[in-house]
């Protein structure tokens, strides 16, 4: 099966999360092991971006960082629970029309075409610029892609503000950069093992209700 088929096959929508094993993701893991013995990190998770037209998967650590990773580099997935972000953005074509007119006036609703929203870059006093990918395949320049700032609608600009935190999606800062999107992910499987623990206890002392109880729970 092709990288791209593969790729396909995983069905990952942008600012899903992507626990990586790629080779230099190894090599980092076992250098920092070196330097910390007994304290091996697990693999980091990732934001999902998009599948390349290779079929590489681009993916971004929650402090931006780009990677190309194939499909069979991916350890477990976590489903961002909203799904994607679509926003109302400024494809670069009519930003630039509007920065050659002095009289274009306010942006109107035509002026807008609805886009995933990938990353934010925040600037010094913290306010963040959406990077995004338009729906509409054509709005994607190649030349352009998503290496550039793309205008919001007044309303999805303020929601942007709220959103824009390495919780929920890379953001570039000033600020020290996480290295996973690990957020919650060691409190939910602590509480998985636990259910399963209690779930063989019930089971080996013959609890049938209780059984049956956290069998509902852990699927």
């Amino acid at each position: 099966m092709t990288a791209t088929n593969l790729a396909t096959a995983l069905r990952l929508r942008p600012l899903d999360r992507v626990q990586l094993m790629d080779r230099a993701t190894l090599y980092e893991l076992r250098d920092f092991s070196r330097m910390n013995p007994g304290r091996k990190p697990p693999p980091p998770f990732w934001f999902y971006q998009r599948t390349l037209d290779d079929g590489l998967m681009l993916l971004r650590s929650p402090g931006g960082y780009c990677a190309h990773v194939h499909p069979c580099d991916v350890a477990d997935l976590r489903p961002r629970p909203d799904g994607p972000i679509v926003v109302q953005a400024m494809p670069v074509a009519v930003w630039m029309r509007r920065a050659a007119n002095r009289n274009a006036g306010a942006p109107t609703a035509d002026d807008y075409a609805p886009a995933h929203l990938l990353w934010a870059r925040k600037d010094r006093w913290g306010r963040a610029e959406a990077y995004v990918y338009f729906l509409d395949p054509a709005l994607n320049s190649p030349s352009e892609g998503t290496h550039r700032i793309a205008p919001l609608c007044d309303s999805d600009n303020r929601r942007l503000q709220q959103l824009a935190t390495r919780r929920s999606m890379p953001v570039v800062s000033g600020s020290s950069a996480n290295a996973s999107a690990d957020a919650g992910e060691v409190q939910r499987a602590t509480q998985v093992q636990g259910m399963v623990a209690r779930f063989i206890a019930a089971s080996l002392a013959g609890d049938d209700a209780k059984v049956l109880r956290l069998a509902t729970k852990v699927a």
